[in-house]
């Protein structure tokens, strides 16, 4: 498994704040919009994701999948957001998968929000975390060279069955 920036706010130390910073966005959604919910969020996790690519400008794969990413964002807002964010993995029961785990953050949010589950999920499971090239967004940032860290984060020792 690759976890990419998992959004596991609620195992770091400062948890409270973090937390109380998702229920601020969700909040925003609720009263002022989308909009404002987003430039909160994006602000909060230190400006390490871009905007999404305009479909118009993209290939039509693309296109599909950026425009459906922008018509999740409500219900990623609505139900997800504050469920994800809140949830304590079970390292107990990971440890034993360990091996079979890649955790991974872009290497421009080194230092901010979606990177510092990843890190500290990693320290627990006495794993290294992987790097992977761009912010949050790495899949658009550098979508040839994520790809390429994805597929080699895939790769499946010999020794595992």
């Amino acid at each position: 498994m690759v976890a990419h920036e998992p959004p596991y706010f609620a195992i770091l130390p400062d948890a409270a704040d973090q937390l109380a910073f998702v229920d601020e966005v969700y909040r925003l959604f609720r009263t002022e919009g989308m909009g404002a919910a987003s430039a909160h969020f994006l602000a909060g996790i230190g400006g390490t994701m871009k905007g999404l690519p305009d479909p118009a400008t993209l290939p039509p794969r693309t296109a599909a999948m950026i425009t459906r990413l922008m018509a999740n964002a409500p219900v990623m807002m609505e139900h997800e957001l504050r469920q994800f964010t809140s949830h304590r993995p079970d390292i107990t029961a990971l440890a034993p998968y360990a091996d079979r785990i890649v955790l991974a953050a872009g290497r421009e949010t080194r230092g901010h929000l979606p990177y510092r589950p990843a890190a500290l999920l990693a320290e627990q499971l006495g794993i290294a975390l992987t790097e992977f090239p761009g912010g949050h967004s790495g899949f658009t940032d550098a979508p040839e060279e994520f790809v390429s860290h994805l597929v080699e984060a895939l790769q499946v020792p010999a020794t595992v069955t």
